[in-house]
Formats: C-alpha cells, structure tokens, sequence
C-alpha cells in the first residue's frame, strides 16, 4: 500500500457505510487536499470537466425554476461538460470558510438539473469517463438535489499532485444518496472565478453508484413514491426501530455481532475504546482504551473472537499506511497484544478463524502471514502473485478464498481451499457458498445477483425475488447479511430488510430530520444502531 498522509476529522457522518468522517483534507496551508497518487491521467480519466457559462451572485435556493432568486448569500451557476455544451447542469455552492486546520467541515450544495435531455448527455459522457453502465432510465420529476460535501481545501490552487497553495479553487468532495444508495462519494473542484470545474473519482466503487445518483439528479427525476400497490417487491408495512439504550458514541462502529453480542470500536479526540454490548440487556463493557486508535477489525461468526489494529502517530488526526501498529485480540472480554513474527511494524488484519485460532495479517512490504495462536507460530505462504479474499471457512483450519492474479486485471477469479496448518493451497472447480450465505439456523441459503435475491430451503425448492430496479442497483453477493434465520438486511438509503417467508422487502421510513441517522444493522441479530445527535443506541428492528 502507497504511503500518502490525509487528515481525518472526528467529526460526525450520516450512515453506515459512509466514512466516519473524509479521507482526504487540504488547504492554503500547505496540506495536499485529494494527493494524485502517480501523474495526472491522460485525457481526463475518472474526471469529467466542466466550464461555467454564468455566475449569480448574492442568491438564495427556491423551490422553482429556475431554483434560486436574488437575496441571499449562495452561488448559483450555469455549467456544461467541456466535452459537450449540450450536456448543462447548475448548482448553488453556499460561502466556504477554511478551519485553522485546513479542514472546512461540512455543507450543503444544491445539484441543478436543466432538462432530460441535458442530463442525458452528462450521463453518457460521465459513463464513458468513469467506465460504468449507462443508468436504466426511472422516469419522475427533475427537481434539484441537496448533497452534502467535506469542504477540502478554500482559496487553494490545483497542481498535479493535487490541490495545495494558494489560489481559486475550492476542493470538496460529495455525497451523493437517492433510492438505496447512501453517501456514494465523488470529488467536486471548482473555480467560479476561473469559470470551470471537474467531477472526479474519490474511489472506483463509488463510481457506478455515482453515476446511479447522478441520473436521478440529471435526467430522470425523483420517481413516485412506492407502495405497496404499485411495487410488488414492497411488504405491507414499513420498518420500525424501537430505540433502546445508548450504547457509545456517534463515532463508534461495529466490528462484529452475532445474536448475542456486539463489538464496537470507537476513536475520539484524546483516547479510543473497544466496548463490547450485551444485545439482550444493552449492557456495555470496555475492555480496553487507550490513548492511541483503533481502527479496522474483524470478528468471527460469534463475535466471541476478534482482532483490531491500534494504530499511533506523531499527529492524532493523521492517518497514513504506514503508521506504527499492532495487532489486539478479544477473547470473550479479554484483550491480548498479538506478536506476529516477519510482519514488520504495521501489521493489519484480514480475517479470523471460526474460534479465533488462525489470524491471517497482512505484514510489510506486502506479505500475508498465517498466525497460529494456539502454538504461536507465524508462516509466509510460498511466494505467491495472487490476491487472497477469504469468503467462507470450510472448518477452524481451512479457509475458502477467492484468487486474483494481481499481474492480469483481466483474469478470472479462481477458488481454492487454504489449509492454514499446513498453507497449502486445494483447487477448487467452482466458486463455493460464501460463508454468510446461510442462515443462522442452516435451514436456508441465499444468493443475490442478477437483480434476484434467491432462498434455498434446506431439501426444498428455491425461491426468488425480482428486485424492483433500484433495489437491483445496489444488490451484490455480499450485500445482505442474515438478521435471524428468517429476515435478511439489505443496504439502503435508510435500512431494508427481505422477508425470506413472504419473499417481500420493507423499508425502515426516511427521517424529516435535516440529518438521516445512520443506522447499521447488527448481523446475526434483528438490531441495529441508529445515531441521534452525537450519541448510539440500541434499536430493536421490527418488520
């Protein structure tokens, strides 16, 4: 992994599987806002330009057309794609102030569409760019959009290792939601005084979400609501979430759960904590803090098992690939340091055994290491150039692993049964059942894909959902997760939950709020967590 130094802000974030704050900061000050890893692409790949054709100053947002009037303190503009005039677009930036830290905290900005047409051009242009599939068209009623932004860098100038100095652009970064889709995130530079701008990629697996969004915003409008009469996907009644006791804060996340327990990770200004949560009673224990951070982990099936990296640097709020780390293990509530031998000082994990026996860490200089902590030996497999994703456990000591040959991007993935007491490798023929395919119980399997969502009973006949469209968007094979062994979750702007009875999906209710919660349901259990203000709860889901 590159080396790039970023600021983090502990500040909050809306959802799950948004960042707990932007991964990349900047400003005058010297600190390189979205760092170019490697020179600029050639012909502006993963970035669409775009030159500005007018300017209103002193404006305030409206609800019609042309979606601002004079009276205000925004920005509104016209815009067109450089590459096709016909592609036009606005959108109203309110005033940016940069923090003494270069961080200039979060906004709101206003996405203008024009007409259909117009979107459509900017969408075939922002496909061909980002090399993703052209959105189905969903046809409703073009309205502007209110994304929210991480303001990166004010006043600041763009250069070819990014935007760092002093000059007229401001550096943001978007997140776009609509439908199920939550905080996709995008770059959005401009320079209104320099009258031209770029979209570009923040991440290649935001990217066709981007595009998703950017087609309701552009071309086709927000669609009727759903019911239950026009959507047969749609169970008769919402979600609800009955909200129990307050189990962190906002910043906290899940590393792991099961029916019983959760873990939790949390890192604020002066220390971090490891907490685990009784999801029967709303009891928390910590079993550890300390004043550095922790961050990535995983647990086993059990949650009874698990592994975090605590990282620490010279600068709290900076993160970097190579910041000196170690390994912790939770056992039940026990915490221990893990010392893997050959990993070198920045040790991370990828995977724990059912058990929590073998731990494979990815070490420096890109090694993968095989620890066994029952006799604490540490092995390197043999050379190898493929990528290794662990995707199921066949037993403690055998891994089921997806293969990519990291020197062919175009090779097909292949699959492999990894003895870790021995690191051999066993061919598969075919791709085997992911791990979390099966219910709880292990009466059911599932597989999504294809815009389905198929339920295999044990010995019985398969069924399967026809995902509405916009829930097809979003569904992947490892997108759902069992609740119990009868409702699945789904990701969703809010949260989505399938009904593998009724073969149905429902939805919990979008918030009036200003600010959706995040709410993060808890695999293995039918709870979540669900952030009001700056604090975490406990929620019951009840479909």
């Amino acid at each position: 992994m590159r080396a790039v130094w970023i600021l983090l802000a502990l500040v909050a974030c809306k959802r799950g599987h948004e960042p707990a704050a932007p991964s990349s900061l900047g400003s005058g000050s010297g600190i390189v806002a979205e760092p170019q890893l490697g020179p600029p692409n050639p012909g502006g790949e993963r970035e669409l330009a775009f030159v500005i054709t007018k300017v209103y100053d002193a404006q305030k947002p409206t609800s019609a057309p042309p979606y601002h009037a004079a009276g205000g303190t925004w920005t509104y503009v016209d815009a067109a794609l450089a590459t096709d005039p016909a592609a036009t677009f606005g959108f109203g930036m309110p005033a940016l102030e940069s923090g003494s830290d270069g961080f200039g905290g979060f906004a709101k900005m206003w996405l203008v569409p024009t007409t259909s047409e117009a979107g459509h051009h900017f969408l075939v242009a922002f496909v061909k760019a980002f090399h993703v599939a052209l959105p189905r068209a969903y046809p409703g009623t073009l309205a502007p959009l209110r994304v929210p932004i991480a303001v990166l860098g004010v006043s600041t100038n763009a250069t070819e290792l990014g935007y760092s100095g002093q000059g007229t652009w401001d550096a943001t970064k978007m997140f776009l939601s609509a439908d199920n889709i939550d905080s996709a995130e995008l770059f959005f530079n401009v320079s209104i005084s320099g009258k031209r701008g770029a979209f570009s990629e923040k991440d290649e697996d935001y990217d066709q979400d981007d595009a998703n969004v950017l087609a309701i915003a552009l071309r086709d409008g927000a669609p009727p609501p759903r019911t239950p009469e026009n959507d047969p996907t749609l169970a008769a009644r919402p979600l609800t979430l009955q909200v129990g006791k307050q189990v962190g804060g906002r910043m906290a996340s899940p590393i792991g759960s099961s029916s019983k327990r959760a873990i939790l990770t949390e890192t604020l200004e002066d220390h971090a904590v490891l907490t685990v949560v009784d999801l029967a009673t709303g009891e928390v224990k910590e079993p550890y803090r300390t004043p550095d951070r922790l961050w990535m982990g995983m647990c086993d099936a059990s949650a009874e098992h698990c592994v975090v990296q605590e990282t620490r640097s010279a600068n709290r709020h900076a993160f970097a690939s190579n910041d000196p780390a170690k390994l912790l293990a939770l056992d039940g509530v026990t915490v221990t340091t893990l010392n893997v031998p050959g990993a070198g000082t920045s040790p991370g994990a990828t995977a724990i055994s059912p058990g929590g026996r073998y731990v494979i860490v990815s070490g420096d200089k890109a090694t993968t290491i095989v620890l066994d902590r029952k006799t604490g030996k540490a092995t390197a497999p043999e050379h190898h150039k493929e990528y290794r994703e662990v995707i199921g456990w066949k037993s403690e000591a055998v891994a089921l692993v997806s293969l990519e040959d990291l020197g062919d991007s175009g090779a097909e993935k292949t699959y492999a049964a990894w003895h870790l007491d021995t690191n051999k490798l066993e061919s598969l023929a075919a791709a085997p059942a992911r791990g979390d395919g099966t219910s709880p119980d292990g009466t059911r399997t599932l597989a999504v894909g294809d815009g389905k969502v198929t339920v295999t009973p044990k010995g019985g006949t398969a069924r399967t959902l026809q995902l509405d469209p916009r829930d097809a968007r979003v569904a992947e094979a490892d997108c759902c997760k069992w609740l119990d062994s009868r409702y699945v979750s789904f990701p969703a702007k809010t949260l989505g939950v399938i009904d593998t009875d009724a073969m149905k999906i429902a939805f919990a209710p979008a918030s009036r709020d200003d600010e959706e919660p995040r709410i993060i349901p808890l695999a293995g259990s039918m709870q979540a967590l669900v952030t009001k203000g700056d604090d975490l709860f406990l929620a019951k889901i009840v479909p």
